[in-house]
């Protein structure tokens, strides 16, 4: 009967095998290995990482380093330029005094010594006409202060051809008492200024000239040098004997022919007479020369 069993058995499982083998069972078993082999998770660093990033991707480009070929443009921009400030400088040269330059200063020497002379020797008032000077210094001997220490000089190109003209006068009323200029190698005398014939300077070199022949003739002229001579560029006189009721006079030239002259009120002479600008003469004190 054991035997009966055993064959019946055998039998039944060759008709599952062949069973299972029709209903497409694998035809080689799975190995053990592979089949029950568990799948290992990923590192976490792996799952946290993004994926590679495409070049054409729209990310912000990084700055890149010129090339030899393109540099960067700020270095190539050129710097600004700085024009130095000279504008303390230009106002220096304008406030100080000009020189005379080595071709007229030996010529202005002699004018400058007889003038010291004069004021050391106190020349008198026949004496300085003589001279040609101004009377005017005669003045200074006597005001408990040494001439040398009032009267002054300077240097103004007044044509502005090159060549300063040579200045002296009163350091306590910035007035011209005498002017030369250079012509043909030589010092020529301008002009000399006195008590009623006073010179001023103008901020424009132009000379600004004040006479009077007493209380009832007076006038006002304001002069540019041309050459040798001091010519009126505009005036105005007053002289009551020739119009009591209108005294007024505005000139184009100093002859004092008012039958070319043209009438002007009181107040126009008066602003002319009055309102020109003066310059503050920087005289160099004759006491230091």
């Amino acid at each position: 009967m054991n035997t009966n069993v055993k064959g019946l058995a055998v039998l039944l499982l060759a008709l599952v095998l062949t069973v299972l083998w029709g209903c497409g069972a694998p035809k080689k078993p799975v190995d053990a290995d592979t089949s029950v082999q568990p799948v290992q998770p990923q590192e976490e660093e792996e799952t946290v990482q993004s994926p590679p990033v495409q070049q054409d991707a729209a990310q912000p480009e990084k700055e890149k380093a010129p090339s030899a070929e393109q540099e960067d443009p700020a270095e190539t921009q050129p710097e600004p330029v700085t024009e130095p400030d000279t504008s303390a400088e230009t106002e220096e040269e304008t406030t100080q005094p000009e020189t005379a330059g080595p071709d007229s200063e030996a010529l202005y020497a002699e004018i400058l010594a007889l003038h010291e002379q004069a004021l050391v020797e106190q020349w008198d008032m026949g004496k300085l006409i003589e001279s040609g000077m101004s009377t005017d210094y005669a003045y200074y001997y006597d005001g408990g202060r040494e001439a040398r220490e009032v009267i002054g000089y300077t240097y103004r190109d007044l044509d502005h051809n090159g060549v300063p003209e040579l200045l002296i006068g009163s350091m306590d009323y910035r007035d011209i008492l005498d002017a030369y200029t250079i012509a043909d190698g030589r010092a020529v005398h301008l002009f000399s200024g006195w008590d009623r014939n006073s010179y001023y300077l103008t901020p424009d070199d132009q000379i600004l000239n004040h006479g009077s022949n007493g209380a009832f003739s007076s006038a006002v002229f304001l002069r540019a040098l041309s050459g040798t001579e001091m010519t009126v560029i505009t005036g105005m006189i007053y002289d009551y004997n020739a119009d009591p009721k209108n005294p007024w006079f505005a000139v184009s030239d100093d002859s004092y022919d008012l039958t070319k002259a043209e009438p002007v009120s009181e107040e126009e002479f008066n602003a002319f007479a009055f309102g020109q600008p003066k310059e503050e003469i920087d005289y160099t004190p004759f006491l230091t020369w």
